[in-house]
C-alpha cells in the first residue's frame, strides 16, 4: 500500500522528503524552538485527529487505508467532456473532512498530496495533455491565498507528468458561493462564469486538455468551463476532480 510521505511545509508543498536545514549560529534558537515544539505538540491528523502524525505525514495510515476510491475514477456522464471521473466518494471515509480543511483551513499541501495519491491510482490523460485547473475569482484567492483546484492538479501533475496551465480560464465575479446554493441556482449561477484568458489559444492550441477541481458536484461549473473551451477546438476535453458529491 503506498503512504503518504511528504514534508509538511506550508512554504513550498510541491517539494516531497524535503530535509530540513541543519541550524546553525542565530538559527539555533528557532531550531531549538521547533524542535521542542514537535515533541510537546505533535501534528494530528487533519481527517481523524490522531496524534501523533509521523514527521513527513500529512494524514495517517488509517485514513489513508480508508480512502473510498470509486471504481475507474468513473464519474457522471457529461456531453461536453470526453472523460469525466472523480476519484473519491465525498460522503465516505475520510474525503470530507480532508477536502474542508484543503479549502478552508489554509492546508494547501492537503490539496497537492491528494492529487499526487490519486495519480498514483489511476492513469494520467493522453500524451501531451495540459490540465487545467479551475481557476476561483482574485478576491477569493486573495483572502485564501491559493487556488485548491491548482494545487491539486500539481500533485496530478508530479506523478504524470504533464504540465498545469493556470492561465487559460478566467473566472468572473461570483456574488454567492456555489456551495450555498440549491441544483438549480447553482446551474444558473455557473452559465456564462468563465471565459478564455488573453493568450489561451497560443498556449493550448491542438493540445488536449483537462479540467481538474476538487469536488464535482451537479457538474455545472466544469460544464461552464467546457463551453468556454468549445472556441479552442481541443482534440480531447476531460475533467478530473478528487471527489463527487452527488
Amino acid at each position: 500500500m503506498y503512504r503518504i510521505s511528504f514534508t509538511r511545509s506550508q512554504q513550498n508543498p510541491d517539494q516531497m522528503s524535503a530535509v530540513r536545514p541543519v541550524a546553525r549560529g542565530s538559527d539555533w534558537g528557532h531550531g531549538a524552538l521547533q524542535s521542542a515544539l514537535d515533541v510537546l505538540l505533535p501534528a494530528s491528523c487533519p481527517a481523524c485527529g490522531h496524534r501523533p502524525l509521523p514527521v513527513g505525514n500529512v494524514w495517517c495510515t488509517r485514513c489513508d487505508d480508508g480512502l473510498p476510491w470509486r471504481p475507474q475514477a468513473a464519474g457522471p456522464p457529461s456531453v461536453l467532456l470526453d472523460s469525466l471521473r472523480a476519484a473519491l466518494d465525498f460522503r465516505a471515509g475520510p474525503t470530507r473532512t480532508l477536502l474542508h480543511h484543503l479549502k478552508y483551513r489554509n492546508r494547501p499541501e492537503l490539496a497537492y498530496a491528494l492529487g499526487q495519491r490519486c495519480a498514483e491510482r489511476f492513469p494520467g490523460p493522453p500524451e501531451g495533455s495540459i490540465l487545467l485547473p479551475v481557476p476561483i475569482t482574485n478576491p477569493k484567492k486573495r483572502q485564501r491565498g491559493y487556488n485548491q483546484a491548482e494545487r491539486f492538479a500539481a500533485g496530478l501533475a508530479s506523478v504524470w507528468e504533464c504540465p498545469v496551465e493556470e492561465h487559460v480560464l478566467v473566472r468572473r465575479i461570483q456574488h454567492q458561493s456555489l456551495t450555498e446554493l440549491d441544483r438549480a441556482a447553482r446551474l444558473r449561477e455557473a452559465r456564462n462564469a468563465f471565459v478564455l484568458a488573453d493568450g489561451a489559444r497560443n498556449r493550448c492550441s491542438g493540445r488536449s486538455l483537462v479540467l481538474v477541481d476538487d469536488t464535482l458536484t451537479t457538474g455545472a461549473t466544469l460544464g461552464a468551463c467546457a463551453v468556454a473551451l468549445a472556441a479552442l477546438r481541443p482534440p480531447f476535453l476531460g475533467g478530473f476532480c478528487a471527489a463527487w458529491a452527488p
